[in-house]
Formats: structure tokens, C-alpha cells, sequence
């Protein structure tokens, strides 16, 4: 038996439910803490990579600060970096926008994948394709995650409305491999982002992954 007169597997497990919540949580709050120094600035027509390397940089500023909190100091975050493949050349493997690791035991990694979302172009298709949400999907990113994040960078319309439109492209095609049940739903993250949704898919050979997605305005 474990604490409380429990047994010891429902105690691993509801402190690895806890554990993965507050990984979340964290790694969320660390990308609205950049983005509230990032807001000010003029960039609703800036590159995605662009918008990307000041997040991280406010990120990387606010961890070495000495005002950061104690739980944020067992954090490392990095942009670009590089995803092992064993099917490319090390040159050419893939790089997911944003990854930050925990320095807790096992050295989990959370990453996020950025993309514009303007009118002029192909917002929806390229945030929902290969290079987007299908990263996770074909696990270049995330394979060994139950969870990843994608940032919505909003250049025109609103957040409210790039949701919609999302959700609305996201549900109607099977390519998406969702999961049967609530397939667009919001998700209150205390200290995090605003408007934030889930998304739950299959994925060949692996687990499931929930994907959060994030709109951060940049208008």
C-alpha cells in the first residue's frame, strides 16, 4: 500500500496525472510570459521564425531573471532545434519551432509548432498540413509525447474568428485523424493563454496525442 492507504501503482499514477498538468500548465505560462513582452512590439507582419526567436528570447530572459519563479528554474527552452530522424541526414532533420525541456527526471520535452495566421495566403492549410499539425501527426515531432502545442500567430481577423474557421476545416475531414468525442473544445490554462483549444488524434503505431492550440494576437 502507498500513501494514504492506497495502492502504490494509483498513487504512481495520480502523481504522474499531476506531474503531466503541471508540465502543461508551465510550459503554457512560459509561452504567455514571452508573448506579453512580444505583443508590444510591431509585428503583425513579421515571419513566423521571427515572432518565434523573441518568444523564446523574453522566455530565455524572464528564466534568468532573478524574480522568475522557483518551479521555472528546471526549465530550458529553445527554438529550432533539431529532432533526431533516422531517415534524413543529420543536416536535414527536422526542427520544431519551440521545445522545452524539464530537467526533472526522465527529461520530458513539450513542443510547439508556430504558424502565421493572415489573411493574405494559405493560413488554414499550411497550420492544418504537413509542415503544421501534421508534423505530430506523422510524429516528426512529439513522438514520444502524449502531448505537443501549436501557436496560431494572429496578423488579421481575430482569434475568435481563426478558431472558428479551424475547427470548422479541423472536424470535417477524416485526414485529421480525430479521435470520436468532443474534437474542438476550449481549455482553461491558469496563467497561460486565452484562447486555447484541444484536439485529440490517432496517430499510426504510436499513442494518441492531444494537441493544444494556442492564438496569440499579434494585429
Amino acid at each position: 500500500m502507498g500513501l494514504f492507504g492506497r495502492p502504490v501503482n494509483a498513487v504512481k499514477h495520480a502523481l504522474s496525472r499531476d506531474y503531466r498538468a503541471a508540465f502543461r500548465t508551465h510550459c503554457h505560462v512560459l509561452i504567455q510570459t514571452g508573448y506579453e513582452c512580444v505583443r508590444r512590439e510591431n509585428h503583425f507582419e513579421s515571419h513566423e521564425d521571427d515572432i518565434t526567436m523573441r518568444l523564446v528570447e523574453e522566455i530565455n530572459r524572464f528564466l534568468r531573471s532573478d524574480t522568475c519563479p522557483r518551479w521555472s528554474r528546471r526549465y530550458c527552452v529553445r527554438d529550432q532545434a533539431p529532432q533526431s530522424s533516422s531517415a534524413t541526414p543529420a543536416r536535414c532533420r527536422p526542427k520544431v519551432d519551440i521545445e522545452m525541456e524539464s530537467l526533472k527526471r526522465g527529461r520530458p520535452l513539450y513542443h510547439f509548432e508556430a504558424k502565421r495566421l493572415r489573411r493574405n495566403g494559405n493560413s488554414v492549410m499550411a497550420y492544418l498540413g504537413r509542415e503544421g499539425l501534421g508534423c505530430f501527426l506523422s510524429a516528426r515531432y512529439g513522438r514520444s509525447s502524449a502531448e505537443g502545442g501549436m501557436l496560431g500567430y494572429v496578423q488579421s481577423d481575430s482569434p475568435a474568428a481563426w478558431a472558428r474557421g479551424l475547427s470548422r476545416v479541423l472536424t470535417s475531414g477524416a485526414e485529421f485523424q480525430l479521435v470520436k468525442g468532443p474534437q474542438w473544445s476550449a481549455v482553461a490554462i491558469p496563467g497561460g493563454p486565452s484562447d486555447v483549444f484541444s484536439t485529440y488524434h490517432t496517430r499510426d503505431g504510436l499513442p494518441d496525442i492531444t494537441i493544444l492550440h494556442s492564438f496569440l494576437d499579434f494585429r
